[in-house]
């Protein structure tokens, strides 16, 4: 995928989050993520229930070492902010869930056909571990932010699927 750099402030730029859930935790039922998956789409898709999730397919995405990650800036410090205020509103915790930990990292490699680089924060709870994958935003191994350019970012180049976006 091609990408271009952008030297203007990309405060504005909108994220495309993607879902890729990850492990449950042990004692914890597949009915997760049918739960999790109705809630973020009553608040992302104007109420419109998610099909089912039958066909959920889990895995554990190949995440950079926080020794490999660029320095964090005041400036990148900012969008990592404004990041974080997206996930946390659009993809709320179910009741009882909590975090245990949570990782702002990228891609070490390219998973299905995202590329190395792409953004991903990784929350794992007290019930599962979930990926959400910024699929438009790429940081380089120089710390630059690159956009994708809106045409290249599709469902139809996304393999494996994400399971919600």
């Amino acid at each position: 995928m091609k990408t271009m750099a952008i030297s203007a402030d990309v405060a504005a730029i909108k994220p495309d989050i993607a879902l890729v859930p990850g492990a449950l935790k042990p004692n914890i039922a597949p009915g997760y993520y049918q739960d999790i998956f109705t809630v973020y789409a009553q608040i992302n898709s104007a109420g419109n229930l998610f099909p089912g999730t039958e066909n959920i397919k889990t895995g554990t995405l190949p995440l950079a070492k926080p020794s490999k990650l660029p320095q964090i800036t005041p400036g990148i410090q900012k969008r990592i902010d404004c990041l974080m205020q997206t996930i946390n509103s659009n993809y709320p915790m179910l009741l009882g869930e909590y975090a245990e930990t949570e990782t702002l990292s990228v891609l070490s490699k390219k998973y299905g056909e995202i590329a190395a680089g792409t953004i991903v924060f990784e929350r794992i709870t007290n019930l599962a571990t979930m990926y959400y994958v910024v699929i438009n935003i790429q940081l380089d191994e120089n710390g630059a932010i690159n956009v994708l350019k809106p045409g290249l970012v599709n469902n139809a180049n996304l393999n494996p699927k994400p399971a919600f976006r």
